[in-house]
């Protein structure tokens, strides 16, 4: 927020840190980031067992995992690193991963990032993006043809630009689409990859991983991408055969250490540095991102307890700010629930734990004040589903539950999210209470909204839920009507894939197999078109997509052969 002269607030954080703070939320709101507990443990286990021996201690690393299909890895100023789901899914090992990691972590030890003359540039697009990324969430996100509206704050939920919604999405996906070529396209010099393999190499090994494992991860993130694609792992990390045969010699020359570094007292430190960070952040999304990563930092020990503490205050501060009806209590009161929970369990004598305590309480009370408003808004014959979504929220064991939840479901139906009204639909109907019938009425309205074959069948797999009676039977027999029109109509492979894990024996397996086969040769065959130009990176794309979700039709063999001859010519060359 600009001071009185209308000259932009100094950042409380270190330049660094503030500039990479911008380019990472930039990336997490416009891809997201993927927060499976067991990667993202794992992940952080082994960037913080590299960067605790780095000597770098003025740098608050933190480790995320970005939802893109490449294998790839960044590394931003102040420690941001980002590691692909799709590298993830590679199945490397521990070791391999480690290395990966060391490489990162030494281009922001050595400020490769600005050595490279690429902060400026990218800064200015992500400031641009992350600006439309907010019109992105603003009320008009639903793509409709009236202009936003415009608020001269930009830290109100309402802000956003005089615009329509469609006009914000085709200008922010491009400006993003900006961001990732301005970080993924460009790759680093020749020097600076040299630089980062020797040193990361160092650091993998002084954190006690195996040295072999730099050679193996160089050798298979090549087979899986080619050189020449513009986001592919070697077209942003190149000089592959000369890396490799350095990462051979080195290895021939290293060993790791036989002592395993304690990492927790950097973790506490880092931790402690990005919890202080979001307390002096005034943004109210970055202040959220620091929180999460301070608790990425150390989520089983003591210091953690203070942070989760501090960030349960700053999100009941953040929803003291929103009207009393749209206040997320009971997700506050679940929050602290754990956290007492956990501190009661580890560390009863915390000196913090009474405070938390009467803070869980002063949240019960003031949910119970709103108790009376909240009945007569859902009273209302057009209830606002947001009111809906809260009430449900806010008062599970209310004698008014299942009605705002029936009503709910209805909503979630009539507005895109058939799957989600199913699953409160089906609950409801299953309880048999007062409102069992009307749910099933209701299931009878989403059945038809359903868009994908596995929420189908697994109704269908619940249908006993519904009863035996009229009603049950004709759901049960839209359920099977609406299962025949999906699996009829276009489906996409990895949608199919899908539907064969969820549903292995269900009546409709063998004709979602059938075809499937059918679009697996389809892009079998697509892959051999690329293939014959020369466009080696999509042919690979399309061949690892028949491997991924048809891996038991005969065009995988095919795939398989296909990639294989690729990489023999492009590997020898």
């Amino acid at each position: 927020m600009p001071d009185t002269l209308g000259r932009p607030e100094r950042s409380p954080l270190p330049d660094d840190v503030a500039q990479g703070l911008e380019i990472a939320m930039s990336l997490a709101t416009s891809i997201g980031t993927v927060d499976t507990l067991d990667w993202a443990a794992r992940l952080n286990d082994l960037g913080y067992r590299i960067a605790s021996v780095s000597g770098d201690d003025a740098t608050p690393y933190s480790f995320a995992i970005l939802n893109l299909d490449e294998p790839n890895a960044l590394a931003l100023p102040g420690g941001f690193i980002f590691v692909t789901r799709a590298m993830l899914e590679m199945e490397l090992t521990n070791d391999e991963l480690a290395h990966l990691l060391g490489h990162e972590i030494n281009h922001v030890r050595q400020h490769h990032f600005e050595r490279a003359a690429r902060l400026g540039a990218i800064m200015s697009l992500a400031r641009a993006a992350v600006t439309m990324g907010l019109l992105m969430s603003s009320r008009d996100r639903q793509l409709s043809t009236e202009r936003a509206e415009v608020s001269p704050d930009p830290g109100l939920r309402s802000w956003a630009y005089g615009m329509t919604g469609s006009e914000a999405l085709l200008q922010a996906s491009a400006l993003f689409g900006s961001v990732l070529q301005a970080l993924f396209e460009r790759g680093y010099s020749r020097g600076l990859e040299f630089e980062a393999d020797e040193t990361g190499a160092r650091l993998a090994a002084r954190a006690g991983f195996d040295p072999d494992a730099g050679v193996t991860l160089l050798e298979k993130l090549h087979a899986r991408s080619y050189e020449g694609h513009r986001y592919s792992y070697w077209r942003t990390h190149p000089y592959f055969a000369e890396r490799v045969r350095r990462a051979r010699v080195r290895s021939a020359h290293q060993r790791a250490s036989a002592k395993v570094p304690d990492d927790s007292a950097y973790r506490e430190r880092t931790a402690l540095f990005f919890a202080s960070a979001a307390q002096r952040l005034h943004e109210e999304d970055q202040a959220l991102f620091l929180y999460r990563r301070a608790l990425a930092c150390e989520p089983q020990r003591l210091a953690s307890h203070a942070t989760a503490l501090a960030l349960a205050r700053f999100k009941s501060r953040r929803e003291a700010n929103q009207p009393p009806l749209r206040r997320a209590y009971g997700s506050l009161v679940a929050a602290y629930d754990s956290l007492i929970a956990i501190a009661e369990r580890d560390d009863p004598a915390w000196s913090e734990l009474p405070a938390a305590r009467e803070e869980r309480r002063q949240l019960q009370r003031e949910r119970d004040d709103e108790h009376s408003a909240y009945l007569k808004a859902i009273a209302q014959r057009d209830a606002p589903t947001e009111i809906l979504e809260h009430f449900v929220e806010n008062y599970p064991d209310d004698a008014r539950y299942d009605e705002a939840s029936y009503a709910l479901g209805v909503h979630e139906a009539l507005t895109g999210k058939a799957p989600a009204a199913v699953e409160r639909l089906l609950g409801l109907a299953a309880e048999g209470g007062a409102w069992a019938d009307s749910a099933r009425l209701g299931l009878l309205q989403a059945i038809p909204e359903l868009k994908e074959m596995a929420p189908c069948c697994r109704l269908l797999d619940d249908s006993l839920r519904v009863g035996a009676d009229s009603l049950g039977v004709r759901i049960r027999a839209a359920a099977r009507q609406r299962m025949d029109d999906l699996v009829e109509a276009d489906f996409s492979l990895e949608e199919g894939s899908r539907f064969l894990a969820t549903c292995p024996d269900s009546p409709w397996t063998a004709r979602v197999r059938e075809k499937l086969a059918s679009k697996a040769e389809t892009a079998y065959r697509n892959g051999r078109v690329h293939e014959g130009l020369h466009q080696y990176q999509e042919a690979l794309d399309a061949y690892y997509e028949v491997l991924a979700y048809a891996p038991e039709s005969t065009s995988a063999a095919e795939a398989q052969a296909a990639i294989d001859r690729i990489h023999r010519g492009t590997i020898e060359d």
